[in-house]
């Protein structure tokens, strides 16, 4: 019940302007993608600890500030949405209709493959 409430906040607050974007009721958890609250500012939460088991360890260097998280966080955002841009925008084969087929010979909607048209049957045969 308590982590349905988190989301509930977490969801509000991600609409607020970007000036608001940082601003938090909870002290940020350290890894990335999960949603719990901590005490401290780079703790992490007991689901996780059990859930990563051996995996995740004590780190070596100095704890993550809230800056550091929330940079860290900023970054990997950015890197999100710079991947999704790419994805979105990735050449599709050209398609074409009334096109003569170069494994069937018959005309259909066809996509300009490395050989010449080839129709969707054809590509699901392959």
């Amino acid at each position: 019940m308590a982590r349905l409430g988190l989301r509930l906040v977490t969801a509000m607050t991600s609409r607020q302007p970007a000036a608001l974007e940082n601003v938090s009721l909870f002290a940020s958890y350290a890894l990335p993608g999960c949603d719990s609250s901590v005490a401290e500012w780079g703790d992490v939460c007991t689901d996780c600890v059990h859930a990563a088991g051996d995996y995740l360890r004590p780190a070596s260097g100095p704890r993550l500030t809230e800056d550091d998280i929330r940079d860290r966080d900023r970054q990997l955002r950015d890197a999100l949405r710079a991947q999704r841009s790419i994805t979105a925008t990735a050449a599709q084969p050209k398609r074409k209709q009334n096109q003569t087929c170069w494994l069937c010979e018959l005309r259909r909607t066809c996509t300009n493959a490395e050989h010449g048209w080839e129709c969707d049957d054809c590509r699901r045969v392959q």
